[in-house]
């Protein structure tokens, strides 16, 4: 499994989010902010195996630093995304 970084980063009102998984597997990636607090959950399902993008739009929100979280099988991973207004 594997996450990408947010393209563009930083970003100004939304991202694309780039993951790969290497078999079939429920997932669940979602957006936090720096005090830890669920801002949203983009993906909840089980997704086939190859590539995936995910369009975050991050419109409503103020700039900061937000970090977004892949959760598949016991696998975690966690990178940072920047969004500047």
């Amino acid at each position: 499994m594997s996450l990408h970084q947010p393209r563009p980063n930083p970003f100004s009102r939304s991202a694309q989010i780039v993951y790969t998984l290497p078999s079939r597997m429920r997932i669940r990636l979602s957006v936090y902010d720096v005090a830890g607090r669920l801002i949203d959950r983009l993906v909840e399902r089980v997704e086939s195996p190859g590539e995936h993008a995910v369009q975050w739009d991050a419109g409503r929100l103020p700039s900061g630093t937000y970090f977004y979280r892949l959760e598949a099988g016991s696998e975690v991973r966690t990178l940072r995304a920047i969004l500047v207004r």
